[in-house]
């Protein structure tokens, strides 16, 4: 067989038609001659090595690194016959090791029954093969196409017909890497496998396409169905549109939508994930006015079309993260007028809006209508509240919104100690409450981590306690846990901060300087500030000069020079986690 290549010079060249499973070369779009289609025409024995021991068509034609992946073939292929239910117990071990759905344990045991066409045929197409290659698709994305491929060689080497499904997850496997060519070579795979791609292949295609960038093919595929008479629902245009948002392309993702809208003959109508999909593009650019232009839109239809609760939640996303708290409330409250129920991401969203203004009252409303909607609680939402209080230099309301969702059958963690500990530094809470949050986390029964050493250590810095910040530091190596920049950064701090023996102070910071190195870390920014402000408190300016060369020979620069290092304001505003992550629906 032929490896499939798209003719030169042609966009749409090289697809068959998608109506009937044996294209006509008289079609526009005819596909070049073909060797002849003689895949399952094998024997009823076993597969010879050669059909199943090398790359099969469809691995030559999609897999550029099959070689890795081939199925090996053991040295006879033929099950000893002086052995009755022997195929029995290979497929009954192969469906116990399937059942872990781990790629890696479904990938060796199928390597174990591929060579033997007696067990291939107990199969279970729907289901066995189905789950196969759901496990598979779970692989290392360098490893899914060739193994998903190898898997229908094999069906095709033991004289079996393949499945729409089975290509199906093949096109998934595509998702990161789909051009024109691979598109092509796909369909014409199928084809030659006597497959007519159904609605669910040609979307995942369009989907693929799209999110690779290639908007102006997924148009033409578009048209050539219309033309091949293949019916094109609404998930198909919402496919495209939904791949080319996530590229970042939200001009032709609109061309599309207009598209839908010029075309109502033929084209099917828009409908709430179309205008979801929109508003999502155009909210993730930061430009509100289109995203509330669409949103209008959709609602002043002839037959208006209500949100739904994924819609609004990204409608309150976009007005949290732009920080106007009065619209995003505003259209929280005129969604659920609507009839919408709300989904945990809008409750989400909504709350780290107002947690992050430290307004605990909207906080505690929100709670409180929260419980009242019987929605099952989420750690993350809890969260949230008690960051509000964190803000606001709450200690009690903390502790109380951490009790609350305990109440709620949640257990909060380590991690969201973690978070509250850095927050209330931050917000400028005191050294008292930094240590309650930290005891807490052993009085809850959990276990200090690396972070939570950071958090804490880093408090007693800015409080001047460098005895304090030498003790942790010795009970984070006991422990065995890994020392990071941060521990060092605390360290540093401490003693460079130390205005009692300034001078003293400094030497004990640079020799923390030094271990940092020799552990393989290099200094930021901040320990460059640190140093440097430590020399400039200590009076030593000739060496606040060198360390201030040393930190633009590592390639950090200071606003303003060395007169705007600071060691109080610098070292106090180090931040050791990154921005807090948005939450995407």
């Amino acid at each position: 067989m032929q490896q499939h290549q798209p003719p030169p010079n042609a966009d749409m060249q090289g697809l068959p038609q998608v109506t009937t499973s044996s294209s006509s070369s008289s079609s526009e779009f005819a596909t070049p001659s073909r060797a002849p289609k003689d895949v399952h025409e094998h024997e009823t024995t076993s597969p010879s090595p050669s059909e199943v021991g090398g790359p099969g068509p469809t691995a030559r034609a999609l897999a550029t690194n099959y070689a890795q992946f081939s199925i090996p073939t053991p040295s006879s292929s033929t099950l000893d016959p002086s052995k009755p239910g022997r195929a029995a117990k290979l497929y009954a071990d192969f469906i116990q090791k399937l059942q872990t759905r781990k790629p890696s344990t479904a990938w060796e045991a199928f390597q174990e029954v591929a060579p033997y066409r007696q067990v291939l045929k107990r199969f279970d197409r729907a289901l066995d093969t189905g789950l196969l290659l759901d496990t598979l698709l779970k692989s290392p994305k360098e490893e899914r196409i060739p193994k998903i491929a190898a898997v229908l060689d094999a069906f095709l080497a033991a004289g079996q017909k393949l499945t729409k499904h089975e290509y199906f997850r093949l096109a998934k496997a595509h998702a990161d890497g789909m051009d024109w060519k691979t598109a092509t070579t796909l369909l014409n795979c199928m084809e030659d496998a006597g497959v007519v791609p159904d609605q669910l292949v040609m979307t995942t295609i369009l989907s693929n396409l799209a999110k690779n960038g290639h908007a102006e093919k997924c148009m033409a595929l578009l048209g050539k169905l219309k033309r091949d008479g293949m019916r094109r629902d609404v998930s198909m245009y919402n496919a495209v549109i939904a791949g080319l948002v996530k590229k970042g392309d939200v001009g032709a993702a609109s061309k599309v939508y207009e598209e839908m809208e010029k075309d109502k003959k033929t084209v099917p109508k828009p409908n709430v994930a179309t205008f979801t999909h929109l508003i999502t593009g155009y909210i993730g650019q930061g430009d509100m006015t289109h995203a509330r232009m669409i949103l209008t839109s959709m609602e002043s239809r002839p037959e208006p079309l209500i949100p739904d609760s994924a819609l609004a939640a990204v409608v309150v996303d976009g007005y949290v993260w732009r920080r106007d708290m009065e619209t995003a409330r505003a259209m929280f409250d005129k969604f659920e007028s609507q009839g919408v129920k709300h989904n945990m991401k809008a409750y989400v969203n909504l709350m780290l809006g107002y947690a992050r203004e430290g307004n605990v009252h909207e906080c505690q409303a929100l709670m409180t209508r929260f419980k009242s909607s019987g929605k099952e609680p989420s750690l993350q939402l809890y969260e949230h509240y008690a960051s509000a209080f964190a803000k606001a230099r709450y200690l009690e309301g903390i502790l109380g919104a951490l009790d609350e969702a305990e109440s709620a059958g949640l257990t909060p963690q380590t991690a969201n100690f973690n978070h509250l500990l850095d927050l209330w530094f931050r917000s400028g809470g005191g050294l008292p409450g930094s240590i309650a949050l930290y005891e807490a986390i052993r009085s809850r029964g959990l276990e200090p981590d690396a972070v939570s050493y950071s958090r804490i250590m880093r408090a007693y810095a800015a409080a001047g306690n460098s005895a304090a910040v030498s003790r942790l530091m010795k009970e984070v190596e006991t422990k065995g846990i890994t020392v990071s920049a941060h521990h060092y950064r605390a360290v540093i701090y401490a003693y460079a901060s130390n205005t009692a023996d300034p001078k003293g102070g400094m030497e004990k910071a640079l020799q923390e300087v030094k271990k940092m190195v020799e552990a393989g870390l290099k200094p930021d920014s901040v320990v460059f500030k640190v140093i440097i402000g430590g020399f400039k408190r200590a009076g030593d300016m000739e060496s606040a000069e060198m360390w201030f060369s040393k930190m633009g020979a590592a390639g950090f620069k200071v606003e303003g020079g060395l007169e705007a290092i600071d060691i109080k304001r610098d070292g106090r505003d180090a931040r050791d986690e990154a921005p807090q992550q948005r939450v995407i629906v």
